[in-house]
């Protein structure tokens, strides 16, 4: 009797990649190649996936998710995490989890990720946990009727499109009316971005927080509370530095004690009363810019919701209030010419913010206000010959 044998040959080797990444267990796919008229092995699977397609079986195999991971969320995004530990792309994402691009897409805002046009990967950012814990800036609310800060973000210090100018007339604007507090929602530094190297006018995370040092006013009763984003997260990802508490370690040896970091990506923060969520989300603007602050406000579950929800990122300005919740998207001091502003499409909104509310007793906040402080790439009247 003859010994049953297992050709691979290249057109054996293509049906057992494709068996592979439409099965969850080599048994699976050991059927599908059985049903195609090929006597094989689970070992003889493990053996070919190593040798001739040169990976383990487990990273070919579909990962197993619900049937319907739409009713089964959770398996879906931890099916996510475990793809996403290392660079995938968004198309083989896609492929393994049976998944549409809206659905990868709100996968992707509601973790933590690096990503780029075509992949992604998850990034060593703080969990939820560790955001939803509220810190506390220590700035009590003021005993007049309505309370006040200031917010400007995504500032990118060290990048020649930094509109210095503006941010410094835009702070003391702020101050001349009272506000002693300026909240920040990331990218506060330009980072070290590859597509971004010949936009710097400072080059290093050093030279990058002297500018930051140098440009924002110190004034008398003035704080600045702040979160990182992904440009601040590159000079981390470098050299395993927490860009935050840098910033402040060397703003205090310069002589300044005026700024606080409260963590990467998000944090809440209890200001003057108020639960403020600083956020910084990856990823583009949506069609609809109010779409990823919808969503977000929609994620919090009871008993964690803050008061006020500031986005920053994107570069635009808008807001929305839902569920008892005040949030909008912060303007930026950035110009358009940069290579992110481009990515991110559209012109940016530049400027800062000054938002109030009232304390109507414990833990009640109402009547939110927001006046936007608007500027311009050029502020110059220029002519215009007729």
């Amino acid at each position: 009797m003859a010994a049953k044998t297992s050709v691979w040959t290249p057109t054996n080797v293509a049906a057992l990649r494709e068996a592979m990444r439409s099965s969850s267990t080599i048994d699976e796919a050991r059927g599908r190649l059985m049903a195609r008229g090929l006597d094989v092995t689970a070992s003889s699977i493990d053996n070919a996936c190593h040798r001739l397609l040169h990976t383990s079986p487990g990273k070919l195999l579909r990962v197993a998710v619900a049937e319907a991971p739409e009713r089964d969320p959770e398996a879906l995004r931890a099916a996510f995490a475990r793809l996403a530990k290392q660079p995938i792309s968004k198309a083989e994402l896609r492929a393994k989890l049976h998944i549409d691009e809206n659905t990868l897409a709100d996968l992707i805002d509601s973790a933590c990720v690096r990503e780029t046009a075509t992949h992604v990967q998850l990034s060593s950012l703080p969990s939820d946990e560790q955001i939803r814990t509220v810190q506390d800036s220590r700035v009590l609310p003021t005993t007049s009727k309505r309370q006040e800060i200031g917010v400007i973000s995504d500032l990118h210090f060290g990048s020649k499109y930094c509109l210095r100018e503006q941010m410094i007339d835009c702070v003391h604007y702020m101050y001349a009316r009272g506000i002693r507090y300026i909240a920040s929602s990331g990218d506060w530094l330009d980072g070290c971005y590859k597509h971004g190297v010949f936009e710097l006018s400072h080059t290093g995370m050093k030279d990058q927080a002297r500018d930051a040092f140098e440009t924002l006013p110190q004034l008398p009763g003035l704080k600045y509370g702040f979160i990182t984003g992904n440009h601040d997260h590159t000079f981390a990802e470098l050299t395993g530095v927490d860009v935050g508490e840098y910033i402040v370690s060397v703003f205090r040896d310069w002589g300044r004690s005026d700024v606080q970091c409260f963590g990467a990506c998000g944090a809440f923060v209890k200001i003057k009363g108020a639960v403020v969520h600083l956020w910084h989300p990856l990823g583009g603007m949506s069609y609809a810019k109010s779409y990823k602050l919808q969503k977000q406000i929609e994620k919090y579950g009871a008993g964690e919701k803050p008061h006020i929800l500031l986005g920053g990122h994107v570069h635009q300005f808008v807001c929305v209030e839902e569920r008892g919740i005040f949030a909008c998207f912060c303007p930026t001091f950035q110009a358009s010419g940069s290579a992110f502003s481009k990515r991110l499409g559209g012109q940016p909104a530049l400027g800062g913010l000054i938002l109030s509310w009232e304390i109507a007793g414990a833990d009640l906040v109402r009547n939110f206000a927001v006046e936007r402080r608007r500027y311009f790439e050029v502020e110059k009247p220029q002519r215009v010959d007729e």
